[in-house]
């Protein structure tokens, strides 16, 4: 009884071990009539369409990059004209220091001079 029950389980397991092989190639089968076939067409205009999108984006970005160069070279001439302006209000500082400068150096000596010239005259009118 022992040995038979072990050859029903033996025929058994062969019976499941075949019918699983054999669904297991009907759904390759299947799946490659399926998928397989009609893959080469969709990855094809998939490629083409990312490529197309990514010609799009690169055509996009060359835009981009020509305004932002006219905006680089706008704000490099707005630079130069300000480090110009800049340099020349430094120089014009530098020339008013030196005009008031002497202006203060005419003033002292004016007043020293006014001071020298109208002591003694002050002196004398203020006793007559």
């Amino acid at each position: 009884m022992a040995a038979n029950r072990e050859s029903v389980m033996g025929y058994l397991i062969g019976e499941i071990w075949i019918w699983l092989l054999i669904t297991f190639v009907v759904g390759v089968i299947i799946g490659w009539l399926v998928w397989g076939r009609s893959a080469p067409r969709n990855t094809l205009t998939d490629l083409e369409r990312k490529l197309t999108n990514a010609l799009e984006r690169c055509q996009v970005c060359e835009s981009e990059k020509a305004e932002l160069a006219a905006a680089v070279d706008a704000a490099e001439a707005t630079k130069t004209d300000s480090e110009k302006q800049l340099n020349e209000a430094a120089g014009a500082t530098a020339r008013l220091e030196a005009r008031i400068d002497d202006l203060e150096a005419e003033l002292a000596s004016a007043k020293v001079a006014s001071s020298t010239s109208a002591g003694p005259d002050t002196v004398s009118s203020s006793r007559n």
